[in-house]
């Protein structure tokens, strides 16, 4: 398996940045934020989406809303782990890989410095190929994978779940 380390989150973002076209707001930030994280926890592990196992439980990690929230209050990993925390005490699993959901500007770093954090792989993919505005868009779903339950966590520790 490849691993991503902090000395490629540089042209990650760039890449991202470009394939999101114009969406998921500036990855400036996000960049520096991947950038400390995987120099303390280490490089994520990437795995391709072929070899995923059919029994792992996936999920998808980003953040949502508009994004020059994060030019006002800068987000921190702690979101992150909360809310991934908290969907594995909702649905009772342990998650065994991080997906992308979209190349976004923030949301291309999130998913591989928290998978790093956690000791998890992350698929190398993502859910649309660019940034998006709806979740429905996701091409998880023309599989028949819903983005229910969901769960989300803002900057106060408020959490919200969804079960559909």
């Amino acid at each position: 398996m490849k691993t991503i380390g902090a000395e490629h989150i540089k042209d990650l973002c760039a890449g991202a940045a470009f394939l999101a076209t114009g969406g998921g707001g500036d990855p400036y930030v996000s960049q520096l934020q991947a950038e400390r994280l995987l120099k303390k926890y280490g490089p994520a592990t990437l795995m391709l989406p072929e070899d995923v196992p059919d029994d792992f439980f996936v999920v998808s990690l980003g953040m949502v809303g508009a994004p020059t929230v994060t030019l006002e209050q800068l987000p921190t990993e702690e979101e992150a782990i909360g809310a991934l925390n908290k969907y594995e005490e909702v649905t009772g699993k342990k998650i065994d890989a991080i997906v992308p959901f979209e190349v976004g500007g923030g949301n291309s770093t999130i998913p591989l410095y928290v998978a790093a954090m956690k000791g998890l792989p992350c698929i190398d993919g993502d859910g649309m190929g660019r940034a998006l505005p709806e979740a429905q868009m996701m091409t998880f779903s023309i599989y028949g994978a819903h983005p229910t339950p969901a769960v989300v966590m803002d900057s106060f520790n408020n959490f919200f779940g969804a079960k559909l």
